[in-house]
């Protein structure tokens, strides 16, 4: 919620740069000064709207989609819904990442985080790369986040190691209120 509130101030602020601009512009008052204002917040307003519509789309995003990105465009979307969990998140990078894609922050906890695009069920393996790289990124724990659904081998592993996974049904249950979220920041939009 947070967000949506300094994006519309940031709207809001941009859209006055850009009127204070233009009347300075048309009053002939330092005409090139107020020129370069006009431009520059025009610049920010482009890229302001550009942001909130990519976000507009990623949250229009259903179970189906996902299920056909590939894997670093699944990275970047799971990285999103961990954000919009409260996490803090940063990619480790496409190669040697140990099978660590994502670190994530949150309650004291730092996760290191698989993240597994795939149609059959995932391995203990991406459970037990997880849990590996968490030593070597000064993680507290390790989080497996798949659009599929986990093996018996895979489940045991996780629970002896405390590796906290996320299959098809909670990812499922993370998209909904990711787009739940978007719905009430337009309503309110609408309501102020």
């Amino acid at each position: 919620m947070r967000r949506r509130r300094r994006q519309k101030v940031g709207v809001q602020g941009v859209g006055l740069l850009t009127l204070i601009g233009l009347g300075a512009l048309l009053s002939g008052d330092k005409a090139g000064t107020a020129g370069i204002v006009f431009v520059l917040a025009l610049i920010a307003s482009i890229a302001i709207y550009w942001f909130m519509q990519k976000e507009k789309r990623l949250r229009a995003l259903k179970l189906a989609d996902v299920d056909r990105m590939e894997g670093a465009e699944f990275e970047s979307y799971v990285r999103n819904l961990l954000l919009h969990q409260g996490f803090r998140v940063s990619l480790t990078g496409r190669s040697g990442d140990l099978g660590v894609d994502l670190i994530a922050q949150r309650d004291g906890y730092k996760y290191a985080v698989q993240v597994k695009r795939y149609t059959p069920p995932v391995s203990r393996r991406a459970v037990s790369d997880a849990v590996a790289g968490k030593d070597h990124y000064g993680c507290s724990a390790a989080m497996v986040v798949t659009n599929s659904y986990v093996t018996e081998g895979a489940i045991k592993l996780a629970r002896s190691t405390r590796c906290q996974l996320v299959d098809r049904d909670t990812l499922a249950e993370w998209i909904l209120a990711f787009q739940a979220s978007g719905q009430r920041s337009r309503a309110e939009n609408t309501l102020s």
